[in-house]
């Protein structure tokens, strides 16, 4: 999920996308969510490992190869725009 402070620092940036209001942001979330648990067939196991490795990604344990790498194998790559755009880090939104 994406912060308010996050949200209003993404505002000051300049960027090809159009800017989100934090409600736009928290219904895009909460819709991308929905989609990954579809793609996840309702497997809360995977839901978790998927929660787990985005973690690892937005922490900076792992870099966005291999963040795609992961989200590949759990047959979510179509998915990949909307997490990239809904990333807090522009910059890694960018590299993934």
């Amino acid at each position: 999920h994406v912060s308010a402070a996050s949200a209003t620092e993404n505002q000051g940036q300049a960027s090809n996308a159009p800017l989100l209001s934090i409600e736009e942001v928290r219904a895009a979330n909460k819709e991308l969510i929905e989609s990954i648990q579809s793609g996840l067939g309702g497997n809360e196991q995977q839901f978790a490992a998927f929660k787990d490795v985005s973690a690892r990604f937005r922490n900076g344990d792992i870099g966005a190869r291999k963040y795609y790498s992961h989200i590949s194998k759990l047959g979510l790559s179509h998915l990949v725009p909307r997490l990239a755009r809904l990333c807090p880090d522009q910059d890694k939104g960018r590299k993934l």
